[in-house]
């Protein structure tokens, strides 16, 4: 294996104990763990009569792709058009872009992906956007299998508003020579976080009834969905039970996080994958009272969810705030239950001077001198939201209980 290009931890593969010398901030995915995950989500995927197009947003790997296909899923889907082309190279079939191509030059780079793919698709909310699809697609002297991006008044991100706007681009697919129509997308991001099963069941209901609503329309005028792709880790169960949907695309399940660990996700087994994913961290300062600093800050750790929970490193109670680009900071004792109180005032700060104020008042209340670490001590965070942690690092450092067994390249950041 040619380890020229997998980061300043390579030295250590296969080293006693290595897990705990990694340079740091390090992203660590634990195999067994992960492995688990993988072979879980497949064996609840059969049971329960649906497919698997996993997301590769969550893990931008096409290794960890190529794991979830030999495993049963049948194909990936991804985000961007990077991850569509890193996919695509690796000879990952069944790339499914989640995410609108819009404009001239980035429909002319799809073209140039769907070359080399194997069951390439795309999906499409709006009909200039088709026609520019179409055009782009014809001129490369190609075809390409096409979804209706659908909303239905679920998170106004993408996807079109309504049944009957869905209906007129299902049809104006359907009539091209060079797209292929396939059937639809359907994706509720609101509803995947809602810690209770049946309260999150309650929410989806009201959608799931549109959807089909929208599948009786659809097939009405002869364009029954082949495919319904859609849902994710939240709603796998419901999804599968709905039999509206043909395949998941669940991504967060392979490592889970903070997020979803507050989540039941089955009726029969609330918590069916293992934590896999995690930041290694040094302990770089230990002055003042109460706290100690990290090397892991907004370059290491995601920061639009919760904190990140110390799973290693210390026994003590603790919280974990973001404290600079470099940087986070380790509250102990009676100071991280005040500081985790602080972090749930739901009022806004009114701005730098009130952030100044509120965060000498806790502060000023710590406790007496104590050392909770020592300098240079390993500490590991269990992400707060994958996908967005997994894009701040180059490598995942594998590991099999205290050894580092691998190195893999999250070959599959950054923009086309």
């Amino acid at each position: 294996m040619n380890h020229s290009n997998l980061g300043p931890n390579v030295a250590l593969l296969s080293q006693p104990n290595s897990r705990n010398r990694l340079l740091t901030p390090a992203l660590v995915l634990d195999l067994e763990a992960f492995e688990q995950n993988v072979s879980t989500m497949a064996r609840l995927a059969e049971e329960r009569g649906i497919q698997l197009r996993p997301h590769a947003k969550s893990h931008k790997s096409a290794r960890i792709a190529r794991m979830q296909i030999d495993a049963g899923a049948i194909g990936v889907c991804v985000a961007t058009l990077r991850e569509a082309n890193v996919m695509v190279m690796a000879g990952i079939p069944g790339v499914h872009i989640t995410t609108p191509v819009v404009g001239l030059r980035p429909l002319q780079a799809l073209v140039a992906v769907s070359a080399s793919a194997h069951g390439l698709s795309v999906v499409v909310d709006n009909l200039e956007n088709l026609e520019e699809l179409e055009a782009c697609i014809r001129q490369g002297g190609q075809n390409i299998e096409v979804l209706v991006d659908v909303d239905l008044g679920a998170m106004f991100r993408t996807g079109v508003q309504s049944a009957e706007h869905a209906v007129q681009l299902a049809q104006a697919i359907a009539g091209s020579d060079v797209l292929r129509y396939a059937g639809v997308q359907y994706y509720s991001g609101i509803v995947q976080h809602i810690p209770s099963v049946s309260e999150r069941a309650g929410a989806y209901q009201i959608e799931l009834e549109r959807l089909a609503d929208l599948m009786e329309k659809l097939s009405a005028g002869g364009l029954r969905p082949r495919k319904v792709s859609g849902g994710g880790t939240g709603t796998f169960e419901l999804d599968a039970c709905s039999k509206l949907l043909t395949e998941n695309q669940a991504g967060s399940y392979i490592f889970m996080d903070v997020e979803y660990e507050r989540v039941d996700l089955l009726q029969s087994t609330p918590h069916p994958f293992r934590p896999a994913l995690f930041v290694q961290a040094t302990v770089i300062s230990n002055n003042a009272r109460g706290v100690v600093t990290i090397d892991a800050g907004t370059k290491a750790v995601a920061t639009d969810g919760p904190s990140p929970r110390l799973v290693s490193g210390s026994a003590q109670a603790v919280a974990y705030h973001n404290f600079g680009d470099e940087f986070g900071l380790l509250a102990f004792g009676g100071l991280a239950e005040r500081s985790r109180q602080s972090n749930r005032r739901e009022e806004p700060a009114a701005g730098a001077l009130d952030s100044y104020r509120r965060f000498h008042e806790l502060f000023d209340s710590a406790g007496e001198e104590t050392k909770y670490l020592s300098l240079g001590d390993k500490v590991e965070l269990l992400v707060p939201h994958c996908d967005p942690t997994v894009n701040l690092h180059d490598y995942y450092h594998c590991v099999r209980g205290d050894t580092l067994v691998d190195i893999w390249p999250i070959d599959a950041r950054g923009h086309l």
